[in-house]
């Protein structure tokens, strides 16, 4: 055997002593949750028909295509993990503590209803959207930092942990 071999089987150890394998970390749960922008840019109100259907390219649309997905995958690979999605910059709020943010939907494991509120929300169109959480501008006299955003979902871990 040459010397890297040794040096690799020194590195690596015994691979079949599962004696140091700590059993108590094998079911672990993953917490994913999704911060989606509701400006009027990401809700496609800058797209020539409003009336028509959330346009495929706009950045709201395709933050709740990826919550989709994603709930999609973990409710057949991973049933125990954990997905929410808020909604930052909106008028409408969750929470009297959190303004301008919408928690949709809170942090839990994947489910149908949750995936099938996704789907009839991605076919809105986005004057209904309007009218359901509103926008604020990034531009208005309304300041917004994304640090509001994030303790917003570091609340929804806490809580999650918590109870």
């Amino acid at each position: 055997m040459s010397s890297v071999d040794d040096a690799l089987d020194s590195f690596l150890g015994d691979e079949d002593d599962w004696s140091l394998f700590d059993e108590k970390a094998l079911p672990q749960r993953t917490g994913t949750i999704f911060l989606v922008d509701c400006t009027p840019t990401m809700l496609g109100f800058n797209a020539p028909d409003k009336g028509a259907s959330i346009s495929r390219s706009c950045g709201f649309y395709l933050g709740l295509l990826a919550c989709q997905s994603v709930l999609q995958n973990k409710a057949i690979g991973s049933p125990t993990d954990l997905v929410g999605l808020v909604l930052m910059r909106t008028r409408a709020s969750s929470s009297q503590n959190q303004p301008n943010m919408y928690v949709l939907q809170e942090l839990a494991p994947p489910n149908a209803p949750r995936i099938l509120e996704l789907e009839k929300l991605l076919e809105s169109t986005p004057d209904q959207l309007d009218r359901r959480f509103g926008s604020i501008s990034a531009s208005t006299e309304q300041s917004f930092g994304l640090h509001e955003a994030l303790w917003a979902c570091q609340n929804l871990f806490t809580a999650w942990y918590i109870t």
